[in-house]
């Protein structure tokens, strides 16, 4: 290809001259046999030719970059004219070029804000989509597409829009709501992944509407806020959980803020422990309710629970709204509600436990006490038999120290004979669960032998036997009684055969003795002479039957006066001092005081005070060789006094009992042994030829069982 260039300003002629006086900026001739532009003569603007479809022809890509880089700015041609001669052929083709520099450099421009946007829209780390009206995905980018799992943005763009929405006519809804408004910020919906599982999003999005003010498509930005959404769906459950724990827990929950105790929220307990209306309580502090009963508590509190951090089983009083007094066990852990310093307390209501557990201590110490005072000896020891407690009276029944008894086994204090009963014993509480009482010896520290009474039971732990407790009672003073008793009941065996000899002996000697005497009178009348003698016998026996039959009724009296059951104890005593008087010639003297002589007392007291009397008459009349007695029957309030005094030769009581035969004391006995049976008391005082006074003090108790009255005196 052949060119000229001619040097005029802005132009370029091709061929001789310009055709018709054409003439350009800046022009280049084409030789007709390189280059025919516009075959049919018609002037084309470059733009509307492909140069690079018709290489051959006219105007070449050779020719643009040739002037391209002939130009000191950029140029592009605009237009071409072909140039013909007088045959009308083209001999030449006029092109005219424009100086694009600013247009280049807008399109630079464009350039890179296209490739800007094209990395913002490729790499933004939220989603940017394109749709449609009708749902059509124009375009996504990379993030949207991996927000909802898909593997590809081709992938996600097959996918109609409608798709992500859970209910049909959602996106329906924010169409109209983007058409009404043009924007949408910040909303937040539940997508649909590609697998179905539910997204939560937040979409700003708005109209892009054409010329006409059509709405052409939708653009938006969306953010993954399916991490915020859960945790603030677990939050809210939690804080419903937690509200739902605070106010359903039965112990007294407080919040209130750290600086100045203001109540925030409290629950139900506290406001049943603490008789308050809710209205009554948020938004008071704690002083001024007068909650503490001590005002430095809070205070104290507070310091600890700064100092360390959370507090436990803080104690303390607090005043409900009546003025009841609490006493709390309180934990306290520091929170934040909305930016404030708070402290959630829990406060357990343990009155009635510091109750219990005082009411324990309380007992602890009387047991203890009861445990170290009690007479009898207390003990503990394990199912090995070493003793883990003893008390006082242990020690004193032993004689060994509690620290020489702990540890030991029972087998060092018990008499060998009985260990194989200790043994026993132990083994039917394991096997019966119950009490053992038995009898054994224990070996004190002097070797001396002590018989006792053991009582025992198991101790249990968790249901589970872990010792034996145990009491043992010294009965050495009862196993002198029970002797003493054994004695006592011989002697009255022997008294009661002494007196069936007696009586046998009276029968024998005096009534026996007159009846054979009758007999021998009687049969003396049968062989009488004459009738003189005859009176003489039958007036003998008339005799004999007499003394016979006044020997038979004193026999009576000693067995039971009938006058005591018929006339009552003040006459029959009367009667009995009397006739004692007859019979053994001591001068006797009776007296009853104010006492009517038909005033009647219950049959127990009556024959317990006859018999005492009669008894002390007896021993009168047997030892005391008095030439004077005295009996005096008189009444003290509610009290029976009987008085029994002599002249004779008295006697040395103590000595009596220490030393004296078992008959020789038995009269006494019985009598003391009466007095004692209807919860009366006898005191004799007696001395060598001073003589012997019986005092008898007996409860009266009336026949229908009254006391009497005054008026009965």
């Amino acid at each position: 290809m052949r060119s000229k260039r001619t040097q005029k300003p802005s132009s370029v002629v091709t061929g001789k001259s310009a055709p018709n006086g054409i003439e350009a900026r800046d022009q280049t001739t084409l030789l007709p046999d390189e280059c025919t532009f516009g075959g049919n003569g018609d002037r084309l603007p470059i733009r509307d030719v492909d140069v690079r479809a018709t290489p051959s022809h006219g105007l070449t890509e050779e020719v643009i970059e040739r002037k391209q880089s002939e130009s000191a700015n950029p140029v592009a041609p605009t237009t071409t004219a072909p140039v013909r001669d007088d045959r009308d052929e083209i001999v030449a083709t006029v092109v005219t070029f424009r100086d694009i520099t600013e247009r280049k450099q807008a399109e630079e421009a464009l350039l890179a804000s296209e490739r800007r946007y094209h990395d913002i829209f490729t790499f933004a780390p939220v989603g940017i989509y394109q749709v449609a009206r009708d749902g059509t995905l124009l375009t996504s980018n990379k993030a949207l597409a991996e927000m909802l799992a898909y593997e590809s943005v081709d992938e996600f763009q097959r996918v109609n829009f409608a798709y992500l929405y859970f209910a049909p006519d959602e996106g329906e809804k924010l169409i109209h709501e983007y058409e009404a408004v043009g924007f949408a910020v910040d909303l937040e919906l539940q997508w649909k992944r590609k697998d179905g599982a539910p997204i939560w999003v937040q979409v700003s999005a708005h109209a892009i509407k054409g010329t006409s003010g059509a709405t052409e498509y939708f653009e938006g930005f969306v953010r993954d806020i399916n991490d915020r959404k859960l945790t603030e769906a677990a939050l809210r459950e939690s804080e419903e959980r937690f509200s739902r724990a605070f106010h359903s827990n039965p112990a007294p929950l407080i919040i209130t803020r750290l600086d100045d105790g203001r109540f925030l929220n409290v629950n139900d307990a506290f406001l049943l422990a603490f008789e308050y209306e809710r209205a009554e309580v948020i938004g008071e502090t704690v002083r001024s309710l007068n909650i503490y009963v001590d005002p430095e508590d809070r205070k104290n509190l507070i310091d600890k629970l700064q100092e360390q951090g959370a507090l436990r089983g803080y104690e303390s009083q607090a005043r409900t709204k009546s003025g009841r007094i609490l006493d709390l066990c309180v934990s306290v852990e520091p929170i934040t509600l909305q930016g404030q310093q708070c402290i959630l307390s829990t406060a357990f209501d343990v009155t009635e436990r510091k109750r219990v557990e005082a009411a324990l201590r309380q007992s602890e110490e009387r047991y203890r006490e009861l445990f170290e005072n009690d007479k009898d000896a207390i003990y503990v020891h394990d199912l090995n038999g070493l003793y883990t407690s003893v008390n006082r009276a242990a020690e004193k029944l032993s004689g060994y120290s509690r620290a020489e008894i702990l540890g030991k086994p029972f087998r060092d204090f018990v008499s060998p004979e009985y260990l194989g009963q200790v043994g026993e014993n132990l083994r039917k509480k394991l096997e019966e669960l119950g009490e053992t009482n038995y009898e054994l010896e224990i070996i004190k520290r002097d070797g001396a032998h002590v018989p006792v009474e053991v009582s025992s039971r198991l101790i249990y732990e968790h249901g589970v036997a872990v010792g034996v407790q145990g009491s043992a009672r010294d009965i050495t003073e009862r196993k002198r009684a029970q002797q003493a008793l054994l004695t006592y009941s011989r002697r009255l065996l022997a008294a009661q055969e002494a007196e069936r000899g007696r009586i046998a002996r009276d029968l024998h000697d005096q009534i026996g003795q007159m009846l054979t005497a009758l007999k021998l009178n009687l049969h003396a009348i049968q062989s009488a002479r004459n009738e003189g003698e005859a009176s003489l016998l039958i007036k003998d026996n008339l005799k004999m039957l007499d003394e016979a039959l006044e020997q038979v009724r004193d026999l009576s009296v000693d067995l039971r006066p009938l006058l005591l059951d018929d006339l009552g104890l003040v006459t029959a005593l009367h009667w009995y001092v009397d006739h004692q008087a007859q019979l053994t010639g001591v001068h006797a003297k009776f007296t009853s005081d104010s006492l009517d002589s038909d005033l009647r007392f219950s049959a127990d007291l009556e024959t317990a005070c006859f018999r005492i009397a009669q008894e002390a008459l007896t021993n009168v009349t047997r030892h005391a060789h008095a030439k004077l007695v005295t009996v005096r029957l008189s009444r003290n309030r509610d009290y029976l006094i009987l008085l029994i005094e002599d002249d004779g030769v008295g006697f040395d009581i103590e000595g009596l009992r220490r030393h004296a035969l078992a008959s020789a004391t038995l009269g006494l006995q019985g009598m003391e042994e009466r007095a004692h049976a209807v919860g009366g008391r006898i005191k004799i005082d007696s001395a060598a030829d001073k003589g012997t006074q019986v005092f008898v003090e007996l409860p009266i108790a009336m026949p229908n069982g009254r006391k009497p009255q005054p008026h009965d005196e």
